[in-house]
């Protein structure tokens, strides 16, 4: 048995935040696991992806993920947004967001233009990833194997191994006392997630 973190993601779709899985890997039921056996992958997201809640009316996956680069190499905005794929399942909910698209874009990169710092962001998704370590091993999954970002070729200039826009990972990253949580033999380049994430 195979435990894929995060669930349901597509390539070329991936947008999903660190915060998120977290949230997965911390709410599932390890029992099961222990039952059948198996090995856990955890995928993880670039440090400088983030999840807004919104307050969309009848719609329980209220939130955007956020990405610190345009979606187009073109696009001169430096934040791009994406909504779950369920926004689409309920057509009133899909044309009231895009009714009020502007209003919450607005809202969410104003506050990220004020409060965006990067030693935040590297120290909160350390501290993510230290965590999902910690509650597999305090599980006992005795095999897991943790996968870098996928980046597209185009954004590998921009960004580094860990954020989309930027080179913080030699200067920064790697000077920050949690670093050690990047480094061992459970870690695999993440182009070999797409064996496992899509069989």
């Amino acid at each position: 048995m195979i435990v894929k973190f995060p669930e349901n993601i597509y390539f070329y779709c991936q947008q999903y935040s660190n915060q998120r899985v977290l949230s997965e890997v911390a709410n599932f039921d390890f029992d099961y696991l222990k039952a059948f056996g198996g090995e856990v992958h955890v995928w993880f997201s670039t440090f400088d992806t983030y999840d807004f809640d919104l307050n969309i009316p009848q719609y329980k996956d209220s939130f955007i993920t956020c990405r610190h680069r345009p979606r187009n190499i073109n696009n001169n905005n430096e934040w791009s947004f994406y909504y779950a794929k369920s926004l689409k399942d309920n057509n009133n909910v899909y044309e009231y967001y895009h009714k009020n698209i502007g209003k919450y874009q607005k809202h969410i990169r104003d506050y990220l233009n004020q409060n965006y710092n990067v030693l935040n962001a590297i120290n909160n998704s350390l501290i993510i990833i230290k965590s999902v370590r910690d509650i597999l091993q305090r599980n006992n999954v005795q095999k897991f194997t943790f996968y870098k970002p996928l980046k597209q070729s185009w954004w590998r200039e921009k960004g580094d191994d860990w954020f989309d826009t930027g080179q913080h990972t030699e200067n920064l990253v790697k000077k920050h006392k949690l670093s050690y949580v990047l480094k061992g033999k459970h870690w695999q380049h993440e182009f070999s997630a797409r064996e496992v994430f899509y069989d």
